[in-house]
């Protein structure tokens, strides 16, 4: 099965870029492809599995989007639309680089105590939302 990330080159929150950049050692070494958007702020959340179901939408998935947050997914099954999906897909992967694994283990051990601070912030953020008041 092959796996491939689409992420935002820029982000509108910084730290949530951080915090999600944490995870990509433990995904890389899983056999996930990443792949960091050069173009525009990219902002929609898809996914396409095995060409043919895709979900398109808003949510983040993290506990402020998936509980407190007013937004919403949609789920498709087709086909077609998942053959334009992955097009599209494609299309924004030539203007993405792709991260190697062994480059990304020699970025700056600044970078790396960014990312794992505020991975730890986004959990000690996440905690009051994770339990019914």
């Amino acid at each position: 099965m092959r796996v491939r990330l689409l992420v935002p080159g820029k982000s509108d929150v910084p730290a949530a870029s951080y915090a999600g950049k944490a995870f990509f050692s433990r995904l890389l070494k899983a056999g996930i492809e990443i792949y960091i958007y050069l173009g525009e702020m990219l902002h929609a959340k898809t996914c396409l599995f095995d060409q043919c179901w895709s979900i398109i939408g808003s949510t983040n998935l993290d506990y402020q989007s998936l509980i407190y947050n007013d937004e919403g997914n949609i789920g498709i099954l087709d086909v077609s639309f998942g053959s334009k999906m992955a097009g599209i897909f494609e299309e924004d992967l030539l203007h993405s680089a792709k991260i190697d694994e062994m480059i990304w283990h020699r970025r700056p051990f600044l970078e790396k105590l960014k990312e794992h601070f505020f991975a730890l912030s986004e959990k000690a953020l996440a905690f009051p939302f994770s339990y019914p008041p």
